[in-house]
């Protein structure tokens, strides 16, 4: 099967898949992946210029992956960091799947509370926390599972003190506010510095 563009279509993008012998569709998951995206990984309107989509291999060793993600988060690019994480998720055998399912929703929750999303956050972070304690003995890869878990227990508290009562995510302005400069979010939403994935 291939992918071609319907230049046709008013806007010039629409996403044709071929199928071999003849029958083309419209694709709309592979529209849906195609529409631009902020640094937070909202969507953007048409014809506005966003963050250029990772080119990710199938998958990196683990080393490159953490080394990516770390990258990503240090920049402000806390959604990108995500999809790296989980590609390593998504392939990771029964052993690692959780230590990688952790980090993943730990990029998760920090792009949450960098949205505004204070409660949704606080309980991504929460399983993210809970996924990673089984590691803390013998984490894999030098993560740095007590840091992590530290660094979230932090944010959590952090947040607490910023919000007693956590706003509910679809609650008004605090909520969509876009992102202060510097990828910390809206007041409220303390992010603070990135964690350290690796010792």
């Amino acid at each position: 099967m291939t992918t071609s563009r319907d230049p046709g279509h008013p806007d010039g993008g629409e996403l044709v898949r071929h199928r071999p012998g003849g029958g083309d569709f419209l694709d709309p998951v592979a529209q849906i992946a195609e529409r631009p995206r902020d640094a937070l990984g909202r969507f953007l309107p048409p014809g506005v210029a966003g963050v250029p989509p990772l080119e990710l291999p199938t998958s990196l060793p683990p080393r490159a992956t953490l080394a990516a993600a770390q990258h990503l988060l240090d920049t402000g690019h806390p959604f990108q960091a995500h999809e790296v994480l989980e590609v390593a998720w998504k392939s990771a055998g029964d052993v690692e799947r959780n230590l990688w399912r952790g980090l993943t929703q730990l990029a998760v929750g920090v792009t949450h509370l960098a949205r505004g999303n204070i409660r949704g956050g606080v309980a991504v972070l929460g399983r993210a926390s809970d996924n990673l304690a089984p590691y803390a003995e013998y984490p894999p890869h030098d993560v740095d599972v007590a840091g992590l878990r530290g660094w979230i227990a932090d944010r959590v508290a952090a947040v607490g003190r910023a919000h007693p009562q956590p706003p509910c995510a679809t609650a008004g302005p605090a909520a969509s506010a876009d992102p202060q400069p510097g990828g910390n979010g809206p007041p409220g939403a303390p992010v603070g510095r990135p964690p350290r994935l690796v010792r």
